[in-house]
């Protein structure tokens, strides 16, 4: 057995110093983390145990999502996809007409009926207005396909 510590060692060894020490270390999110950094410095030094490398942090990997850093089981979660993921899948669960999904189709239909309405200059005769519809409602229909995945008729 070598007589240096690994890691493991240190971080028992720093625990069981704590609970024989007659003052009260506290730790967590809500306390000073001055106390405690200055605890392991001094375990560290008397242990003869080297500084930390730079970029330690980034090979460290907490045992619950706890704490803001990365956790065993995390991935990096980006929070757009994920709120994507979840209108996505409610689109698709609900996509009937008169549902969530048709809903929206609606909406983006409306901004494209407008859109072209006020792009004539002229009243709308009634194959405008046929037109404008058809074409709205296409348009939504290509949009909630490309973004949400799901097939919807006006």
């Amino acid at each position: 057995m070598s007589d240096k510590l690994i890691a493991s060692e240190a971080l028992f060894g720093f625990a069981a110093w704590l609970t024989t020490r007659e003052e009260t270390t506290k730790m967590g999110a809500s306390e000073d983390c001055a106390p405690i950094v200055g605890l392991i410095s001094q375990f560290c030094e008397e242990n003869n145990l080297p500084d930390p490398r730079d970029g330690w942090e980034n090979n460290l990997v907490h045992p619950s999502g706890e704490c803001s850093g990365p956790t065993a089981s995390d991935k990096p979660i980006n929070k757009v996809e994920e709120a994507m993921n979840v209108l996505m899948d409610a689109m698709k669960e609900d996509c009937e007409p008169g549902s969530y999904a048709h809903g929206w189709h609606c909406n983006i239909a409306m901004m494209c009926y407008d859109a072209l309405h006020d792009a004539k200059t002229q009243p709308l005769s009634e194959t405008d207005h046929d037109w404008n519809h058809r074409t709205a409602n296409d348009a939504a229909s290509r949009f909630m396909k490309l973004c949400f995945g799901v097939e919807t008729k006006g």
